[in-house]
């Protein structure tokens, strides 16, 4: 979700500019829906104001700006996995000496993609026996390989301390990231029970994590 919430940022108004109210204004999104903040004192011919692609509707200057202030925009991660931009169009009809034309402003829309990390099996192995690595591939799709940070921890680290968890792979330039790594795991000598291994992988604005347990 993105909200337009930040007037100096993101802020998002229209103005008349002296053009007689009530204004008409319409909205779209290719990629996703959106919501007005509020619907005060505004009519509409297309949308209703909640998750629209589309929407148009008239009203005075204040209450539009009103409900462009805070106007969120859903992005359908579901039907677009790899794309990474969408754009909010902003038109308005006016008309000058019998003539009319539209006006619009393109709003891009930047979508920030979370790591994906795949699932790693349990593991349960006898006293004293090695512990096969946990191979998991991590995938984003704004960010390469190599600009990802990691952070892998045990949960029980009289079984298995930080410092006997060792990843290796997940390297390479190349934007989408589709990292293949392996953790070697080694437990303490003689010591049995359970621990929960968390890998959290940090794509500079969003962390994912993924748990599995291993047991001696």
């Amino acid at each position: 979700l993105l909200t337009f919430d930040n007037v100096a940022l993101e802020g998002l108004g229209i103005q008349s500019n002296g053009y007689p109210e009530p204004l008409s204004i319409t909205l779209t999104v290719t990629k996703g829906v959106f919501s007005l903040s509020q619907t005060t004192g505004l009519t509409f011919t297309t949308g209703d104001g909640t998750n629209d692609t589309t929407m148009t509707f008239t009203g005075s200057m204040a209450n539009i700006n009103s409900a462009l202030t805070g106007l969120v925009y859903n992005f359908d991660e579901v039907t677009y996995p790899t794309i990474i931009a969408d754009t909010l169009t902003i038109s308005t009809p006016y008309t000058v000496g019998g003539v009319t034309s539209t006006i619009s402003q393109v709003v891009p829309i930047q979508i920030v993609k979370p790591p994906v990390i795949t699932a790693v099996a349990d593991k349960l192995v006898n006293l004293g026996s090695a512990i096969s690595a946990a191979t998991f591939t991590v995938t984003d799709a704004d960010t390469a390989a190599n600009a990802l940070t990691y952070t892998i921890t045990s949960s029980n680290t009289a079984l298995v301390a930080n410092s006997g968890l060792v990843r290796t792979g997940g390297t390479g330039t190349t934007v989408p990231a589709n990292a293949a790594n392996s953790l070697a795991i080694t437990a303490v000598a003689g010591r049995t029970g359970t621990t929960i291994i968390t890998i959290s992988v940090f794509d500079g604005a969003i962390t994912t994590a993924t748990t599995f347990s291993v047991t001696v």
